[in-house]
């Protein structure tokens, strides 16, 4: 049985995907073929959700509602969009 790299185990993706969001990008892009699809897109959907979390963290207050209602909005048009399909 073929182990897997420490950099490549569930717990050490979500855990650098907390502390540092774009290294879990990077490590989860090299390592692209060593998982099925559907961990992959796990992955690297964990990773984008943390990475919105920090950038809504380190913009200044008056821009942070603004931010989640252009995102917010983009989602129901986007629903919207689909449903019509």
């Amino acid at each position: 049985m073929k182990r897997n790299p420490w950099y490549t185990k569930e717990k050490f993706i979500y855990i650098i995907s907390i502390i540092a969001p774009i290294i879990s990008y990077i490590i989860i892009l090299l390592n692209k073929k060593k998982w099925q699809h559907v961990k992959y897109i796990e992955y690297l959907s964990f990773a984008t959700i943390t990475t919105s979390i920090w950038i809504i963290g380190l913009i200044p207050g008056y821009f942070r509602l603004a931010f989640i209602l252009t995102i917010l909005i983009f989602y129901f048009i986007r629903k919207i969009f689909k449903r019509r399909e």
